[in-house]
């Protein structure tokens, strides 16, 4: 259920409209960090067809969307020892 809802909160066209190349205002994407980071360890706990399509769906607009921005903000943030550019 929680990746389903991730996933839905990604895929929602007011999320996917935003620019990959900066950062959103929090208060107008509240869950777009949480959402970003964790979907995909629900994922591994076992999917359901509709996670799977929702996450195809996602792929679809991977380069252009906020979340993979809002994704790699996060480990460079959390774990810059680990980061390197390439």
């Amino acid at each position: 259920m929680m990746v389903e809802a991730c996933l839905t909160y990604l895929n929602f066209q007011h999320v996917k409209d935003l620019s990959p190349g900066e950062s959103p205002d929090p208060q107008s994407t509240p869950f777009l960090e949480y959402s970003s980071l964790y979907w995909e360890t629900y994922m591994r706990m076992g999917p359901s067809d509709r996670a799977k399509a929702f996450a195809l769906e996602l792929h679809d607009h991977f380069d252009s969307h906020a979340a993979v921005k809002s994704h790699w903000n996060f480990v460079k943030r959390e774990f810059p020892v680990y980061y390197t550019p390439g």
